[in-house]
């Protein structure tokens, strides 16, 4: 009997030995602590030189590429999903575009 008072009183007293140790070290840490840094300052803004009204600009299109040719068309794929009964259609070779696989 003695000794589960002496295991519990020293338990109690471990516990309590603990948590003034853990509120002492979190107050020399707190007061310990390094300033804040300072903000960083915000860039000076550059003012974009006036240019012509939006009038006055002429908009020239770009000259197109080959590659850019070739993705102007919708994909063969894009349109409504194809009947899962129906066998798939084939294009003749004369009518098939040179530049797609299969």
């Amino acid at each position: 009997m003695t000794l589960l008072v002496y295991l519990i009183t020293s338990a109690i007293v471990a516990l309590a030995v603990a948590a003034i140790v853990a509120y002492s070290l979190g107050r020399y840490r707190s007061s310990h602590r390094p300033e804040a840094p300072k903000p960083v300052p915000e860039p000076a803004t550059k003012v974009a030189p006036p240019g012509r009204p939006a009038a006055q600009r002429r908009v020239r299109p770009a000259p197109q590429p080959p590659l850019g040719r070739l993705f102007a068309d919708r994909p063969a794929w894009s349109g409504p999903p194809a009947d899962p009964f129906e066998p798939p259609r084939r294009t003749p070779p004369e009518e098939r575009d040179p530049y797609d696989s299969a």
